[in-house]
């Protein structure tokens, strides 16, 4: 669910829900999504804060995103990356990072409801979280169509669904024991 970032005024309400929390949680894992969108995105700094990110932009102005979905709905209209290629190419070189704390955690369930295409398939070594910030940021920037991404190294793996330029939520992936 996409919302508008919150604007700041210095004071902070509770904890606000987030679907992709169980993804991005904690310190580390915040940082290397603000390390992520820094370099790809135009004329904005991304940095971390305990329960969400701080998004200045180059004329000094500030916002906050207290959400997953409020990051993203910030920083997409500066977003430098046209194509999946691109945003493949800008994940080069990013490590796995820290093992999943919430594996059998997968988002949101839906059924799959249409064929998909499936996107950034050579980055499967990074991180999930950067992984899924690049995901739902192409989606929200230049995808319009049917598309997914595989998540298969963790306890509990899926694919997580867009379409017409919206997360839609999961489908689990069913594992098959090798010999």
């Amino acid at each position: 669910m996409t919302g508008q970032p919150n604007p700041m005024c210095g004071g902070c309400s509770g904890p606000t829900q987030d679907w992709a929390g169980p993804f991005i949680s904690g310190p580390i894992r915040r940082a290397a999504v603000a390390r992520f969108l820094t370099p790809i995105c135009r004329h904005v700094a991304v940095t971390t804060f305990a329960r969400g990110w701080s998004i200045t932009r180059s004329t000094g102005a500030s916002i906050v995103a207290k959400t997953f979905d409020d990051l993203l709905d910030a920083v997409v209209p500066f977003c430098i990356p046209s194509s999946w290629l691109e945003l493949e190419n800008s994940m080069a070189g990013l490590s796995k990072g820290r093992p999943d704390e919430f594996g059998a955690y997968r988002g949101p369930h839906i059924e799959q409801h249409k064929p998909v295409s499936l996107v950034l398939v050579a980055s499967q070594h990074v991180a999930l979280p950067v992984r899924l910030t690049a995901f739902c940021l192409g989606v929200r920037a230049f995808e319009s169509g049917a598309v997914g991404i595989d998540v298969n190294d963790r306890a509990a793996p899926f694919r997580l669904l867009a379409d017409k330029g919206n997360v839609l939520g999961a489908v689990h992936l069913h594992t098959t024991a090798t010999p």
